[in-house]
């Protein structure tokens, strides 16, 4: 007798292999009650859930082992279970859903000089040291189990070596490898590009990091001329052409130390402020082929990242196409600020054009100069500064997990951008530090339920759902701040700035005071969750609306056909916080330690118009230097500046600036218009992305049908969450993955494995066996379910019709004489 059985209700048949499921995660206090995750700093206990809906046991115990992650073609030619740990493997009491993974301390968090290992976790049910049908394994496909990850902030493995090289005036570059690199391979290279009154030697501490970790870096002197439009242009072209240079002289740089150890089809191309717009108006230049290269071509880009970009120029010239594409942002930036105002300040517009996979970072606190390296002001004007060096403390461990992603395919990176920067983050990071995150995956990656771009009525999703509401204020809008002010008036767009020129981004809005729903009656083309490895949505709160609070909560809910429900708590996956207590300008905020501090005021072309207090120690002061003595029993003391304006269209290029005794700029201001600071605060809406697993949907009391998912539910104002709140909703889509295909142990992989073409299909696939073949064809759903079968007989090539197939994944098998091949099957 089996020791483990699937509970039938829930599956159409029994698979015939092993079943992946979720295995790893965190204990939680609010619904579902578990968070599945694969990530885990090197701290961070590692808890198991045997969900009770789907595991049930005869035995009183099992066996947790933790493995190296291996892949379905080595785990059918080794299916014996080691387990990693120092303390060896887990007997568990399988009357227990929760249990907590012993000895986990032990698991390493490197794999060779890459950042993160991966493991797959398996329940060994009738406890025999192997891997059988009995079992369950969190790992059998694309990604391991579960990932212990370093310290990505910390130098790596490499010794770094520093050069200059500069052959021309405009070819002038610092250089950062590996002292080890002449016994390396295929190491990747990253692109660093400087903005309008920058300086190619001011990034060093990304240099440095990623050099250090095995990366080679070339940070280049860029012409960005008078700054503008023009210079985004002439950097672009500096930024290629420095490429080239760099790539053909590299038997030149350092006696030709890097010549034959770089692999130029892995670029990561950086660039901060005017060269964060460069390098993508330099990937759109290769992408419509207007620069052909010798060296490089648009594939080898792997991941573009703007470092504060300023956004001059429409989406014909600057476009991310599909590259994978990352932002940084500080909200904190006097410069690139996100204003309410339709110029070169928006760089979200850049971001919302992105086809391929993207994300944004926004760092609370941070202002523009803080990304680089330099001793300037940190142009930045808000509350709660946090400077140059805690800046770093997170742009430095995002800046490697994501090229590690992109470049190398390092599963361990993902979660990092995925999950909610609040609920997880790189070790290093002050947890006191507030980040902002956004994701979103290609859509060749999952099926939109609405993205707000097509289906011009209200009651319809993009994807054809009927969309219906209960007690909702609900308008679907363009993504602009239309009277250009921030401030709620009842025009729903306020704060959304994250379309220029022609930029047609939409999104949904809509405000509640009482209990309410949004729900998605879905087409049957989406209602099978077996198809889809999560649900992802985007939110943010709508800046200054008097319905919201510091944080919102509310419920997301999945209604099987007979009406049973699965709820999950957004709170589970990430708090949806207030964006940026930033004002219009005239206003800020910071706390002082004890000490003699020097205030500045002035660089406005019309000093004589500035004014500014500090209550309690200025008051009514022009432009000017003065000085003030904090003497506090405290940590620090809590001061306000307020600025003033007679003429009353602001300080122009002037500023405030606070410095302290080592004559360092430690808080920073200016007034952007009118007479009277503008205390209200509030910036840009700043989204984040949630990215539930299917499965935690499968966690509630009772059990749903994920086969048979009828609606998707979001419930505001219920008890416990927030009675009133104005949100933002956008890009609501269920993701796929590669499907598990449930493997039999004896079945080995044969080398001459069919082929299916075109993948992904629609109405008609054509296999091709390679030679003559016969046997039985049969085309099964991820449950193993048979959805077509065929008999062939010494045919080499067949055309197989699917007008009977709903969209999703299959697998597709073939049983011949002496061979089993299977296959993988999207029909869009």
């Amino acid at each position: 007798m089996r020791l483990s059985t699937l509970i039938l209700t829930l599956l159409p048949s029994l698979l015939f292999g092993q079943m992946q499921l979720k295995l790893t995660g965190d204990p939680v206090e609010t619904d579902p009650g578990f968070r599945f995750c694969d990530n885990f700093n090197v701290s961070d206990p590692i808890a198991i859930y045997l969900n009770p809906n789907v595991f049930t046991a005869e035995s009183a115990s099992a066996d947790i082992y933790v493995v190296e992650n291996r892949n379905e073609e080595e785990w059918a030619a080794d299916q014996e279970l080691i387990d990693v740990r120092i303390s060896g493997e887990q007997s568990i009491s399988t009357d227990e859903a929760l249990h907590f993974l012993a000895g986990s301390e032990s698991l390493e968090s490197e794999t060779g000089d890459r950042p993160g290992h991966g493991y797959d976790v398996v329940i060994d049910v009738n406890q025999n040291g192997m891997l059988d049908e009995s079992d369950l394994i969190d790992g059998l496909g694309t990604k391991a189990g579960l990932y212990r990850v370093g310290l990505l902030g910390a130098p790596g493995p490499y010794d770094v070596v520093t050069t200059e090289y500069s052959p021309s005036f405009w070819n002038t570059m610092e250089i950062f490898y590996p002292f080890q690199i002449s016994s390396m391979e295929d190491v990747p290279v990253v692109i660093v590009s400087h903005g309008w009154t920058h300086l190619y030697t001011l990034y060093n501490h990304i240099g440095e990091h990623m050099a250090s970790h095995g990366y080679v870096v070339m940070s280049h002197r860029n012409d960005v001329g008078d700054g503008g439009t023009a210079a985004t242009a002439t950097a672009a072209q500096t930024a290629l052409e420095n490429m080239d240079v760099f790539f053909n002289d590299l038997g030149e740089i350092d006696g030709g130390i890097l010549e034959g150890h770089l692999d130029q089809s892995r670029i990561v191309h950086t660039g901060h402020s005017t060269g964060g717009e460069c390098v993508v108006y330099a990937y759109k230049q290769l992408y419509d082929g207007v620069y052909q290269s010798p060296n490089f071509d648009v594939d080898d880009i792997r991941c573009v990242i703007s470092l504060a970009p300023v956004s001059w120029w429409p989406q014909t010239e600057v476009h991310p196409e599909d590259v994978n594409y990352h932002q940084f942002l500080c909200t904190a930036d006097t410069d690139v600020s996100g204003w309410a105002q339709d110029n070169y300040v928006q760089a979200l517009a850049i971001y919302e054009r992105a086809r391929g996979n993207k994300s944004v970072l926004q760092i609370h606190g941070a202002g523009h100069e803080d990304l680089h390296n330099g001793t300037n002001a940190s142009w930045a004007s808000g509350p709660d500064l946090i400077g140059r060096e805690a800046t770093h403390t997170v742009l430095l461990p995002y800046f490697l997990a994501l090229a590690e992603l992109y470049v190398w395919d390092n599963m361990a990176m993902e979660e990092f951008l995925t999950r909610n920067a609040g609920e997880y983050r790189p070790t290093g990071i002050d947890a006191s530090l507030v980040l902002s995150n956004e994701y979103r995956k290609s859509l060749e990656d999952g099926v939109v339920i609405d993205d707000y771009q097509s289906e011009n009525s209200i009651g319809t999703a993009s994807s054809g759902a009927n969309v219906s509401r209960t007690n909702l204020t609900l308008q679907e809008v363009l993504m602009q701040d239309h009277d250009l002010s921030f401030n709620w008036d009842g025009q729903w767009s306020n704060g959304m700035c994250r379309s220029r020129y022609d930029d047609d981004p939409y999104c949904a809005v809509f405000a509640w005071e009482q209990s309410g729903n949004l729900t998605f009656t879905l087409t049957p083309e989406l209602q099978n969750w077996w198809n889809y490895e999560s649900l992802s949505f985007r939110s943010c709160q709508v800046t200054r609306h008097p319905l919201n609070a510091e944080t919102t909560a509310f419920e997301v809910v999945a209604i099987d056909g007979d009406g049973n429900e699965s709820v999950i708590d957004i709170r589970t996956y990430g708090a949806l916080n207030e964006p940026y207590q930033k004002s219009n300008g005239g206003y800020l905020s910071t706390c002082l330690e004890p000490g003699e501090y020097e205030i500045y005021v002035g660089g406005s072309n019309w000093e004589e118009e500035m004014f500014f207090t500090i209550p309690g120690y200025l008051e009514y002061q022009p432009a000017g230097t003065y000085s003030i003595q904090i003497d506090t029993q405290e940590d620090c003391e809590e001061i306000e500046v307020l600025m003033f304006d007679t003429w009353g269209d602001g300080w122009d290029a002037g500023s405030l600036e606070i410095t302290n005794e080592q004559e360092t700029i430690v808080a920073e201001g200016t007034m952007l218009d009118g007479f009277d600071p503008d205390t209200e605060g509030g910036w840009q809406n700043e989204f984040y992305t949630y990215q539930i697993p299917v499965e935690s949907f499968w966690l509630g009391s009772t059990p749903i049908d994920r086969s048979n998912i009828q609606q998707l539910q979001f419930r505001f104002g219920e008890d416990g969450f927030s009675e009133t709140g104005a949100i933002g909703l956008d890009d609501i889509q269920l993701l796929t993955t590669d499907p598990v295909i449930p493997l039999s142990v004896n079945d080995k992989p044969q080398t001459n494995a069919f082929r299916l073409y075109p993948n992904p299909a629609r109405d008609w696939v054509r296999i091709d066996f390679g030679a003559e073949s016969s046997g039985i064809l049969q085309v099964q759903e991820l449950s193993g379910k048979i959805c077509l079968e065929q008999y062939i007989n010494h045919v080499s090539q067949l055309q197989l019709e699917l007008g009977t197939l709903m969209k999703g994944m299959y697998t597709v098998s073939f049983q011949g004489d002496n061979e089993h091949q299977v296959s993988k099957l999207m029909i869009q």
